[in-house]
């Protein structure tokens, strides 16, 4: 049979290379956007891979899917491109023999080179390999490592070094795909996950008999030559199609069996045991398998002899892969509003869905439910929704929406605030912030024409000396948690007229004593006609009930100084305090005895008597004093020893003499005093 080798690439890919390859005019060489499918995927899946098939012939045209990647990754990524095909006569084993291999130029010595293709390799493995198996990917060379979609287990693995910077790939990324990828087979560019390979070993849809590999004298030159039959494929051994990945779909490939019409039987096998049940021509990869390895055992039987033959084993099976969850968020990102989410993915039959809203990246403690009622906390923080995928036999996967920031509500209503009070000095006005609604919490500055008076933040404000002639205004801050805080001014008033204006009061006596009775002087207020009040104050502490203006010092007040507070009124002015000074410390008070008397018969053995007479306050001769009265009787000038009482009987020894008293009185904070009677001759 004679055949030659076509260059040219079939014209349904070549179609899908200029229709479908659309790659968005925003990506720069900056990499900051991952290229786009062209095509959305139909269903949720990852497509099948055979796994790691070597170069078994010689097609070397450059295939579509690996032309449309190489031009994907330099559109997106920058770089230079190093090439597709190879020689046939070129040393050694290698997919770009078959077109299906890509060089990228990318130097490892140069930070921001290293930083694109981190960003490349982070886009083809993530997700345990998604972009890679949806591309048809089957092994990544960069800076003298691997990574393989069929041992991702063993991540980025350090290979030998070969000798030389560049058979190290330290200056290029080398990109080895399927014969799915490299035909443009994949969900990538179709939009529907390839469940089966349709492209053999060698790249024949039928997964017929590879072609024999050749050589070339040039580059753009194919000899024709003549080969015999081709082999059988896979002669009598059989194969497995698809990647033992949890979820996906192997296929059997028995082989051509000779003699033709023989009866096939299969039996999968799961670390060398049959599975039970697992006898049809595909087998969906489960749990069970996990590291463990699958193989295929068939039967042929024909003319009553039966045959079996076992595959070689595939790589130990890997967790399944579920789709990215791509959670979608309804509902208006404001406070009080309720959020709801949902992964936008369609997962397999008993996947368990979990979520947990977040703020600013941390999780909201106990915001678990798919709904979510934005709370005060949430305003001015970026808010987003994880939600997390998980099913026995598949590795877990998140997915976030986007986080967006939660705006405050608005009051509803929040009027103009008013000033109550007279405007003039000494006149104490009170801010009227009004109905808000909802009721909010208000805060207060006041305004001396329209700048602010430091300091003055509470709701009412007296006016002072320096506002006489000023327009004052309030501004009141309404907040409340989850709303705008809100200013709110009021209008200007009239100018601040004056106010009352006084003297300090002074006392009658600065130096007061117990039992004094001092009066408050107010002095002369203007206008004139204001009435008075007073307040009589112990050390700086008002006494209860002196509100008059004279006030008659007590023992309670010993030690202390007094002062008086005169609060003058008069219409259409605010009332005026005025303090006066504080006195010297309260002395003893002083006594004015009575007429002290000696009454009774003055004979001996008569009773004398002594009469204390009224004792009153030296400094208050209305006060009336009730002291204590000791007595001491004398006899002709001597004290009678004894006679110490009120009453006295002279005795025979008295006889002619002249008898007198002497009382003492004494009351607390009161200087002692001794007052004498007039002297009686005793007959």
């Amino acid at each position: 049979m004679r055949i030659r080798l076509l260059t040219a690439v079939v014209p349904v890919l070549i179609a899908m290379l200029s229709g479908l390859l659309i790659w968005p005019a925003t990506a720069t060489p900056a990499g900051a956007v991952n290229p786009p499918p062209p095509i959305t995927l139909e269903t949720p899946g990852i497509d099948a891979h055979p796994g790691y098939k070597p170069q078994k012939s010689c097609t070397a045209s450059a295939k579509p899917g690996t032309t449309a990647l190489l031009k994907a990754l330099l559109k997106t990524w920058g770089g230079k491109s190093w090439g597709i095909s190879r020689f046939c006569t070129s040393g050694g084993t290698s997919e770009h023999k078959e077109g299906r291999a890509l060089d990228w130029h990318m130097d490892s010595r140069k930070a921001k080179d290293r930083k694109k293709v981190d960003q490349a390799i982070s886009w083809i493995t993530r997700n345990r390999g998604e972009v890679a198996y949806r591309l048809g990917i089957m092994y990544v060379i960069w800076n003298q490592k691997i990574w393989s979609t069929y041992y991702q287990e063993l991540g980025w693995r350090k290979m030998a070094n070969r000798g030389s910077w560049t058979a190290n790939h330290k200056d290029h990324v080398h990109i080895s795909l399927t014969w799915d990828g490299a035909m443009g087979q994949t969900s990538w560019w179709t939009g529907k996950v390839l469940q089966v390979p349709k492209n053999g070993r060698c790249g024949t849809a039928s997964f017929g008999p590879c072609q024999p590999m050749i050589g070339r004298s040039k580059s753009n030159s194919w000899p024709a030559v003549t080969v015999g039959p081709f082999s059988p494929y896979p002669s009598e051994t059989p194969n497995i199609a698809g990647s033992p990945r949890v979820g996906l779909t192997l296929r059997a490939v028995p082989g051509t069996w000779t003699p033709s019409g023989a009866t096939l039987a299969y039996q999968w096998l799961r670390d060398g045991k049959a599975i039970a049940g697992a006898t049809a021509a595909e087998y969906v990869v489960a749990a069970a398998d996990i590291g463990r390895a699958i193989r295929l055992r068939v039967s042929a039987t024909a003319g009553g002899v039966t045959t079996t033959k076992t595959s070689d084993s595939l790589p130990d099976a890997v967790p399944g892969i579920l789709p990215a969850p791509r959670p979608k968020v309804t509902g208006e990102h404001l406070f009080g509003s309720t959020l709801s989410g949902a992964p936008e993915a369609a997962f397999p039959e008993g996947t368990t869905v979990s979520y947990q809203w977040q703020r600013n990246e941390k999780d909201i403690a106990k915001a678990t439910a798919s709904d979510y009622t934005l709370a005060a906390a949430d305003v001015g923080k970026k808010v987003r929704l994880r939600v997390r995928a998980a099913l026995a036999g598949y590795t877990t996967i998140t997915g976030y929406s986007s986080a967006v920031t939660v705006k405050p509500q608005q009051f509803s209503a929040a009027p103009k605030p008013t000033v109550d009070g007279i405007l003039r000095v000494g006149g104490r006005l009170t801010a009227v912030p009004g109905e808000w609604s909802p009721q909010a919490t208000f805060g207060y500055q006041w305004y001396r024409n329209g700048k602010k008076i430091k300091g003055k933040t509470k709701v009412t404000y007296t006016l002072g000396k320096a506002d006489l002639g000023k327009r004052i205004s309030v501004r009141v801050r309404g907040t409340l948690p989850g709303y705008a805080a809100l200013n709110r001014d009021s209008e200007r008033s009239a100018a601040v007229q004056t106010g009352l204006s006084a003297p300090t009061p002074k006392l009658s006596d600065a130096t007061p004593r117990v039992g004094q009775l001092i009066t408050a002087n107010p002095g002369t207020w203007k206008p004139a006609g204001a009435t008075f009040g007073y307040q009589w104050y112990r050390n700086g502490k008002a006494i209860a009930g002196a509100t008059e203006r004279g006030y008659t010092v007590t023992a309670a007040d010993h030690g202390t100084k007094l002062r008086v507070q005169v609060t003058g009124s008069l219409d259409g002015y605010p009332n005026l305090s005025k303090k006066s000074a504080s006195s010297s410390k309260v002395a003893n008070g002083q006594f004015k005895p009575g007429t002290v008397e000696v009454t009774g018969e003055p004979a001996v053995d008569s009773t004398l008597t002594a009469d204390e007479g009224t004792w009153t306050s030296k400094n208050s001769a209305a006060l009336t004093l009730q002291p204590v009265f000791r007595y001491q009787w004398y006899a002709a000038g001597k004290a009678v020893k004894g006679a110490t009482a009120r009453t006295f009987t002279p005795a025979a020894a008295h006889r002619g003499k002249k008898v007198h008293v002497v009382v003492t009185g004494t009351l607390p904070r009161y200087t002692k005093l001794a007052a004498t009677s007039a002297a009686v001759t005793i007959g």
